[in-house]
């Protein structure tokens, strides 16, 4: 029997946040096997690379799909680029294949999560390997930037041994937070401007109100796609 990587791990995380009208940020494309099976399972898929290799390796795997947009540019440029997304996913590290000297590290890692924390949408989902020296840094500036931030976040990992620290999943969602907090701010007018308290019928029908705005919000921004 096959034993399971974190890639699978990934995947089966992805499936239970994407549907087949996500939009999804492919932050590190590489040869391609995440935007493949992103490219299978939502509406539309963007896939950046700062290396022209790997741009070409996806673009071949992934020849069949129309519902991807590949940007040859570094993943700091993310909200400049892409104004809505469901969510975005980082493999983090070396491209396999090539030189290895070439990673991801963590100074424009930790860029990159302030300017999506500030935008503070859908879901994050992070591969890391700290069995590297430089992926260790990584892993631990990443945490240390969650610990900071305050932010409510998971994380994943394989239930077997290595030599090396083995790889894991850090995982957050904002939508999570946005919803609930809709749904505070619903209750708070409610409750301060009428002379009742919720019942729990009233409290479901601010929660679908809630939901509804931000679903109407989300259509108004997905109409570039």
């Amino acid at each position: 029997m096959k034993r399971k990587t974190v890639t699978d791990l990934a995947h089966n995380l992805l499936l239970s946040n994407i549907n087949k009208e996500s939009v999804i940020v492919d932050a590190t494309a590489g040869n391609g096997h995440d935007t493949l099976f992103l490219a299978q399972h939502v509406k539309h898929v963007h896939a950046f690379d700062i290396q022209l290799q790997a741009i070409n390796n996806s673009k071949e795997l992934t020849k069949d799909y129309s519902n991807i947009t590949f940007h040859h540019t570094s993943f700091e440029n993310i909200t400049k680029i892409t104004p809505y997304y469901d969510g975005v996913i980082f493999n983090l590290g070396y491209l396999p294949g090539s030189d290895k000297q070439i990673k991801t590290n963590y100074h424009t890692t930790i860029q990159t999560l302030d300017k999506l924390h500030e935008k503070k949408m859908g879901f994050i989902e992070i591969v890391a390997y700290p069995g590297h020296i430089e992926g260790f840094i990584e892993s631990v500036a990443i945490q240390s930037w969650l610990d900071k931030n305050k932010i409510k976040y998971r994380v994943i990992k394989l239930p077997f041994d290595t030599k090396n620290e083995p790889p894991f999943i850090f995982y957050w969602n904002y939508k999570d937070w946005k919803e609930n907090f809709s749904v505070f701010l619903c209750i708070s007018i409610v409750y301060y401007t009428v002379p009742w308290y919720i019942s729990s019928v009233q409290y479901t029908v601010v929660r679908r109100l809630s939901l509804w705005i931000h679903n109407l919000k989300k259509v108004l921004l997905n109409f570039v796609f």
